[in-house]
């Protein structure tokens, strides 16, 4: 290892699809995969 003392940065990774129309099966289940990779409540929705 490198640097085994660094820890990089966090990036925000957006998903943005249309909620009012059919979304793929494949499609959702790559946003449920996305969401329990790096979920959290968005910035949005925090109250």
């Amino acid at each position: 290892m490198v640097l085994p003392d660094y820890t990089p940065p966090a990036h925000a990774v957006y998903a943005l699809y249309p909620e009012n129309r059919y979304l793929p099966t494949r499609v959702r289940a790559f946003v449920d995969f996305l969401v329990s990779e790096f979920g959290g409540t968005p910035p949005w929705d925090k109250s």
